[in-house]
């Protein structure tokens, strides 16, 4: 199974290490290529070694979240901040702090 290796914003890498050399590597990097009048902006998906990197369900899942903050970093929106809204120790109920 694979692994990963760089777990970055703009780039992320799964590494099968079970082998010594050659290692099935997927590498998908975020950028913005080509000239400055018309940038193209997309992901680079980069598969090399002598067998094919597999990916987990766990990998999976982390490459889609991967993925969609790509994404919305591509629309030019910035990463929420996912905070829950759980209430203070010194809040009742109804919100109010005593």
């Amino acid at each position: 199974m694979a692994r990963i290796t760089v777990n970055l914003p703009e780039n992320i890498v799964f590494q099968n290490t079970d082998f010594s050399e050659d290692l099935p590597t997927l590498s998908l990097q975020l950028g913005v290529w080509g000239e400055e009048s018309a940038p193209e902006a997309g992901v680079i998906f980069d598969v090399t070694g002598a067998a094919l990197p597999l990916l987990s369900a766990h990998d999976i899942r982390k490459l889609v979240k991967w993925l969609n903050a790509a994404a919305d970093t591509m629309d030019g929106k910035k990463p929420e901040k996912r905070h829950k809204n759980r209430p203070h120790y010194s809040e009742d109920d109804d919100g109010f702090e005593h």
